[in-house]
């Protein structure tokens, strides 16, 4: 039996940021300027989960949807915030939630596309689960 989970993030597809360090007095302060939305998502997605955290080896496929743009037609969003960095927010975003850790992610495929903002994200277990 094939163990399949679907989860659905709405509004506009965040990117994972570098961490940001300002001075302050003698020192320096390093912060995370997405926080914020990271904490947002995971509230959301701990919402939709009802179960725990799948182990062992998985397949994810990410669609990011974005609004579609105003002049033209176009099929697949090329620009701005790169794929990479979307895909890394929602891997960090779903440990200890959808999955324990994404380390035990072992394929990928992820899409971006013009549509109504929001994140669909397939998660299949590939082999046998707490392998």
């Amino acid at each position: 039996m094939t163990i399949m989970r679907h989860y659905h993030l709405s509004g506009v597809p965040v990117a994972k940021a570098r961490h940001r360090t300002v001075r302050c007095g003698p020192g320096v302060r390093t912060y995370d300027p997405k926080a914020d939305e990271a904490t947002t998502a995971k509230w959301v997605l701990k919402a939709q989960v009802h179960e725990a955290p799948l182990n062992g080896p998985l397949h994810v496929v990410v669609e990011f949807y974005f609004s579609s743009p105003k002049k033209g037609k176009r099929i697949y969003h090329v620009t701005k915030p790169d794929l990479d960095n979307c895909i890394k927010f929602i891997l960090d975003v779903g440990n200890g939630i959808i999955w324990a850790d994404d380390k035990q992610i072992v394929g990928l495929s992820a899409i971006k596309s013009y549509g109504d903002p929001r994140t669909e994200i397939v998660v299949e277990v590939v082999g046998e689960e707490n392998a």
